[in-house]
């Protein structure tokens, strides 16, 4: 198999998980996850979520996503989740 049709894969198997975790009634808050992992915004710099790639990012955002609710959607909590977890999946990682 290449690498492109394991990568393709492992966005979709990220996505199931997504799915099952809650349910399948957060549609909306995938699609949005998806959309944040396929294009490089300004709070990319910030959140050091630009050395990830695509699948690393969609998994962040997806887990994001199952977490806000834990987070009471606190902003600055969501912020602070995000950028540690970018820090430890980049740790290692040569910067790009």
């Amino acid at each position: 198999m290449s690498a492109l049709p394991e990568r393709e894969y492992l966005a979709e198997e990220i996505c199931d998980l997504y799915t099952r975790l809650t349910g399948g009634g957060y549609s909306e808050d995938l699609r949005r996850a998806r959309e944040l992992a396929e294009e490089e915004g300004p709070q990319d710099h910030w959140l050091l979520t630009n050395h990830l790639d695509y699948e690393s990012r969609l998994f962040l955002y997806a887990a994001v996503a199952y977490s806000l609710r834990c987070m009471k959607r606190d902003p600055y909590k969501c912020a602070v989740f995000v950028r540690s977890a970018a820090e430890s999946l980049t740790a290692g990682r040569p910067a790009v």
